[in-house]
């Protein structure tokens, strides 16, 4: 059971509040539990909010219904199961997982086991590549997971594939400045309407190459989440855009000098709550075409835009001496194995690994 979520019912002049409560069997229902005069007499003369919320808390305990009853085939489980988890995902994640059991639901079956993941399997390799495939089982791994504890069955081992893993490619320090070097003559020499998208693309190569963030991470990241004082940047969700931190947890990174100095000499101009790109790019994928293009026009090839900056970031930091923990907190990863993707061994420094003596 869930905790009661307090809002005012869609007919304010009944003066109603309505409770949002979660069922026994997952579903997620809404239950008028008292008029604003009811909870007046209740509070006295506090008007605490924890004593209000334990009020209506007390109210909801009375009220609650009876569950419904268990589904009786595996396509009603799925649509339980995402009526449960759509309190707790953004949008997004949600139609993620909308999508990967979709595609178990398309298997017809009456019983969860491990026939079904056979199938499912099957049909996402002859699909989609194994990195999607994986992507979609990880999804149908959470759902084994919250049916086994509904039904006090035991899991469906839901194994992910095995998909050939390549180091992600780092940008080498020759390409950053042919970058650089390329959005400089272009503030120069494009049009007055269109210097000031060199200049914010500039400005993104300096904040990705110093702090490796993500994309989505620097697109969303306003004035006010840089404190040069402390030097730290936060990173964090943002409403009005609806960007969530990956991780749903938010993070902070110190910032190196050289940045510190480019922001105090390039960014005098900085409004408080402005955004650092200016929002000049609103999407990721946006972002993404404008150094595929730049990166044509040079000659780069077989670098994945933007994470080409987080690989380039963690290879400096490797080649630093910075040890494996280190770079695993500043590249914000659960996993060490996912920090060692971004380790490019072809930008490895072995001349000045042995200067240790």
């Amino acid at each position: 059971m869930g905790r009661v979520l307090v809002r005012i019912a869609d007919q304010p002049a009944k003066q109603r509040w309505v409770g949002k409560y979660r069922q026994d069997d997952g579903s997620i229902k809404t239950l008028q539990l008292c008029t604003y005069e009811e909870l007046d007499a209740a509070l006295g003369k506090s008007k605490s909010k924890s004593k209000k919320d334990l009020i209506l808390e007390e109210l909801y305990n009375e009220k609650q219904p009876e569950s419904n009853p268990s589904p009786v085939s595996v396509s009603g489980w799925i649509d339980q199961f995402l009526r449960v988890i759509e309190a707790d995902c953004t949008p997004a994640t949600l139609k993620h997982y909308n999508v990967a059991l979709q595609l178990l639901k398309e298997q017809k079956c009456q019983r969860f086991d491990y026939s079904c993941i056979v199938n499912l399997k099957n049909n996402l390799k002859s699909r989609m590549k194994l990195t999607s495939a994986n992507s979609h089982l990880r999804s149908v791994r959470r759902f084994a997971l919250w049916y086994a504890k509904q039904t006090n069955t035991p899991v469906v081992d839901v194994q992910m594939y095995k998909p050939t893993t390549k180091t992600i490619r780092a940008y080498s320090e020759d390409e950053i400045s042919r970058i650089e070097l390329h959005c400089l003559e272009k503030i120069v020499s494009a049009r007055w309407d269109n210097r000031a998208s060199w200049v914010y693309l500039l400005r993104a190569v300096t904040f990705l190459k110093y702090t490796g963030l993500r994309g989505s991470e620097l697109l969303n990241l306003r004035w006010q989440d840089i404190n040069l004082e402390t030097r730290r940047l936060r990173i964090t969700d943002n409403e009005s855009t609806g960007f969530v931190v990956k991780g749903r947890a938010e993070k902070t990174i110190p910032l190196p000098e050289p940045l510190l100095c480019y922001i105090q000499d390039h960014c005098k101009d900085r409004p408080p709550a402005g955004y650092v790109l200016n929002r000049q790019w609103k999407m990721i994928s946006e972002f993404s075409q404008v150094f595929k293009r730049v990166q044509k026009a040079l000659g780069i090839e077989g670098i994945k835009p933007v994470h080409g900056f987080r690989a380039y970031y963690c290879t400096k930091l490797a080649n630093s001496g910075r040890n494996a923990l280190q770079i695993k907190r500043l590249m914000r990863h659960t996993s060490l194995e996912t920090t060692k993707l971004y380790f490019d061994e072809a930008e490895a420094d072995l001349d000045g690994a042995v200067d240790v003596w």
